[in-house]
């Protein structure tokens, strides 16, 4: 008599489960999409918004989204100094999507400063370096978008260009002049390039702006980023923890390394402390930004 009673309880209490988990999975998920909304961020910024990595869905799992080439997108790609752009003939001294992200901070920095906005009531408020960034047109960086802005803009990046100089007249001031026959072999002119500028060149690429030594991986400026829009606009630390957890578990460069026993493989944060932590890494970030040293 009592095996038949269990019997019937038990499926009984397994659909109440079932049913509990999901409205508890449908409530986190109603948060997620609360927060990212643009109306409840612009109640704070009106300039920035998170900005998550791109997906695409595959026998109903999401997975990472694609470049506009179509490739699959890999974020430890972008760890690659030197960017060349056959589309111009130009060098960037550093993946262009470290461009963008300097960008995006920046644009934030800009933002706070002229909102006097603060995270904690104790942090200081930030200032930027205007002299620093004269030839950026901060008005730009504040109201336009990154891929506008940086066409007219991209000078800031780029390496001086290796030339061939017909005219003397025309040799830039800092360059040396290399005589080689017309008839040389390309191998034989590196060999010998090689051997009469080996003593003579820095070795120090430089550009308008140069990027800092840091060896900060793409996916944690991104990530920071993402942080520190959600923070400044007031979103409670269990909630941004769910939204980057939900917006980043796909991508394997952004999980955990040494995840916690209550932490799932695809968890970026495992509680809120974390969170907290990674904000105030950020914030220093921003810091350094103000100032003009990236990343």
């Amino acid at each position: 008599m009592t095996d038949k009673k269990e019997q019937k309880i038990r499926p009984n209490r397994n659909l109440f489960d079932e049913k509990r988990k999901k409205e508890i999975q449908e409530r986190k998920y109603q948060r997620i999409s609360d927060v990212i909304s643009k109306k409840y961020l612009l109640d704070v910024l009106e300039y920035n918004k998170p900005v998550f990595p791109k997906t695409q869905t595959i026998n109903e799992q999401v997975v990472t989204g694609k470049t506009s080439s179509g490739k699959v997108i890999n974020y430890s790609d972008f760890d690659n100094k030197l960017h060349y752009s056959e589309r111009d003939n130009t060098t960037l001294r550093k993946n262009i999507r470290f461009c963008r992200m300097w960008f995006q901070f920046l644009k934030l920095c800009l933002e706070v400063e002229e909102k006097n906005l603060k995270i904690k009531h104790s942090d200081e408020f930030i200032k930027v370096d205007k002299e620093f960034y004269k030839n950026w047109d901060l008005e730009e960086v504040k109201i336009k978008s990154f891929d506008t802005w940086f066409r007219t803009h991209k000078h800031l990046f780029t390496l001086k260009p290796v030339e061939v100089i017909t005219q003397k007249d025309n040799l830039p001031k800092d360059s040396f002049i290399v005589s080689i026959p017309k008839s040389s072999n390309i191998n034989s002119v590196k060999r010998e390039i090689d051997r009469l500028l080996k003593d003579k060149l820095t070795n120090v690429e430089e550009t308008e702006v140069n990027f800092s030594d840091s060896k900060t991986p793409y996916i944690s400026l991104h990530i920071e980023y993402n942080l520190l829009v959600l923070a400044f606009s007031s979103v409670k630390r269990d909630i941004i923890l769910e939204v980057i957890n939900d917006k980043y578990r796909h991508i394997p460069e952004a999980k955990s390394k040494k995840p916690s026993q209550s932490q799932t493989p695809d968890d970026v944060f495992s509680h809120t402390q974390s969170v907290t932590r990674k904000i105030s890494d950020a914030k220093e970030r921003m810091i350094r930004v103000c100032t003009g040293v990236f990343p």
